[in-house]
């Protein structure tokens, strides 16, 4: 987003952060009180549900808005809303999907970890991956878990093992918190080697490490293009603010996405723009990759 903002003149975006509902709610009730200093804002919905009232307000207050991952609910087709940035959440899901199925030789039981509030991208990253278990007659999914806080995930997923210990593979809906999550249960179990983990996201240096890792259970991940997707925020809104909104109004926009295992996982890293955020794969991660594909 920066670069676009660079590039056109103008300063590097502010930005909130919030850890809860509640603390979104009060975050949107400042912005309205700012409404007319306001050009735009990008927003990523903590649920859309809940949040759509407050957004729908903002958007009323005369504010544009381009959202991430998710639509607030009657945000859509609002004067004011710009459109969706998503990161392909279906091909993302799907791929995961897919590595798992490889690893597991086409065949076994299949647990998933999957978000419990409505939220488009992880609603789209689940059908891709029950799509691809679908079609596969030797892979059976054979327990769903729901989680609303990512502290929740390692006691659903020990649970899940101990219900159901013939499972393979668990798909979980974005790597830190649910496959991390996942991971910390299956060694905790004593199942590392016997159970493996993949999710639609690579979630930055933790999830690098943990894929590079031969002792821990996360195989891979689906990665969108992170670059591409800031960049589609700022050109919707900058179309929006030069009057082509008929170009952008209701729009969806999506980057590609990349399966990220431990033989690519170098390359992956600087493709996807990771390495613009949390810098060159450390030392340390490149060493346990260096062992892992030796011992492959």
């Amino acid at each position: 987003m920066n670069d676009v903002l660079r590039e056109l003149g103008f300063p590097d975006t502010g930005r909130m952060d919030a850890w809860s509902i509640s603390e979104q709610i009060a975050q949107v009730e400042t912005l309205i009180a700012k409404a007319r200093d306001i050009s735009f804002i990008v927003g990523e919905a903590y649920e859309a549900v809940t949040l759509g009232e407050p957004f729908v307000r903002l958007a009323n207050a005369g504010v544009p808005q381009v959202h991430v991952w998710t639509t607030p609910e009657g945000l859509f087709g609002h004067p004011n809303y710009i459109g969706l940035i998503d990161a392909d959440g279906y091909a993302q899901g799907a791929i995961a999907a897919e590595i798992l199925a490889y690893m597991m030789n086409y065949r076994g039981e299949v647990g998933i970890v999957k978000f419990g509030l409505v939220q488009w991208t992880n609603v789209m990253r689940y059908q891709g991956a029950i799509d691809v278990f679908n079609k596969y007659p030797d892979i059976k999914i054979v327990a769903e878990v729901a989680f609303t806080d990512v502290g929740q995930c390692h006691d659903l997923v020990v649970g899940m093992l101990q219900a159901h210990p013939e499972i393979d593979a668990i798909w979980a809906t974005w790597m830190i918190g649910p496959a991390t999550g996942a991971a910390s249960a299956i060694i905790a179990l004593g199942l590392v080697g016997q159970v493996i983990v993949a999710a639609p996201d690579l979630g930055g240096l933790e999830g690098a490490r943990a894929i590079a890792d031969p002792e821990n259970p996360i195989v891979g991940a689906g990665e969108a293009d992170l670059i591409d997707m800031g960049r589609n925020m700022v050109y919707a809104a900058m179309k929006w603010l030069i009057g082509k909104r008929e170009e952008v109004h209701n729009g969806y926009f999506v980057s590609r996405a990349y399966p990220v295992v431990a033989i690519n996982l170098i390359e992956m890293w600087y493709k996807t723009g990771n390495n613009r955020y949390y810098g060159d794969l450390p030392e340390e991660v490149v060493e346990l990759l260096r062992q892992q594909l030796k011992g492959a």
